[in-house]
């Protein structure tokens, strides 16, 4: 399943990875661009460019540790 994500400060960042790390039984990669990195990386989340949205790729069951940081894209 995937999400458009977006963290807005350092703490969403470190909230982010940790609820990666404690709360998912799953892989759960954090795509931007041509970019992919393993979202419980802290290192591998500062790599993308935190100014813009990022797509996550996570099991259904996971995904819904997310809903705070998700951005709902609504069609006109």
């Amino acid at each position: 399943m995937e999400k458009l994500i977006r963290l807005i400060t350092v703490q969403d960042v470190s909230d982010f990875v940790k609820t990666v790390s404690e709360k998912c039984k799953h892989t759960v990669l954090a795509k931007q661009g041509v970019y992919t990195v393993n979202a419980s990386s802290i290192l591998g989340m500062y790599s993308l460019d935190l100014m813009k949205y990022f797509t996550i790729e996570a099991d259904p069951e996971d995904a819904k540790n997310f809903q705070k940081w998700e951005i709902i894209m609504h069609e006109d």
